[in-house]
């Protein structure tokens, strides 16, 4: 990710918005309490997971946040997160998309291999798990295998267009 001001600035954006959301589902307010003053702090990475994991947060909302985690380039809240969620909601194809996607993205071409391996093994009719797979495949330097599951979506599902 380029690091234009509109970049940051989205970055800043999601970052704030996750913390806002993690800090009202275990019941902080964006005041401390009774002084007045405006909590100005970062919480740190391990602060922000404690928040993340809460039991108190529902299932979609630990999707929201797993999504802005691994936007914002916290692989390790989001891999907690993302345990927590398929452990209830197992296979869930949401949280495997945003992990691929994650792994890609951070270069973590192992991690994400195994992500499309499993996503492509779930859900072997969807294009964006196959999308994936090829992905990591290429990043991995796996040309031809990158370049067979490419031709292969492009032919079944992508024909004429």
């Amino acid at each position: 990710m380029s690091r234009s001001p509109i970049n940051l600035a989205l970055k800043w954006k999601a970052w704030r918005w996750a913390s806002a959301l993690a800090l009202a589902a275990v019941g902080f307010s964006a005041r401390s309490e009774g002084s007045g003053q405006k909590l100005t702090s970062a919480p740190s990475d391990a602060e922000e997971g404690q928040l993340a994991l809460r039991d108190n947060l529902s299932l979609e909302h630990r999707r929201y946040l797993l999504y802005l985690y691994a936007r914002l380039g916290k692989p390790k809240i989001a891999e907690q997160l993302s345990e927590r969620i398929l452990n209830e909601a197992p296979g869930d194809k949401q949280t495997y998309l945003v992990m691929a996607s994650m792994y890609l993205e951070l270069r973590q071409t192992e991690k994400a291999l195994l992500t499309g391996k499993r996503l492509a093994k779930l859900y072997p009719a969807d294009n964006q798990a196959i999308y994936f797979l090829g992905a990591a495949h290429y990043q991995a330097g796996q040309f031809q295998e990158a370049n067979e599951i490419f031709s292969d979506l492009k032919k079944s599902d992508f024909q004429g267009k």
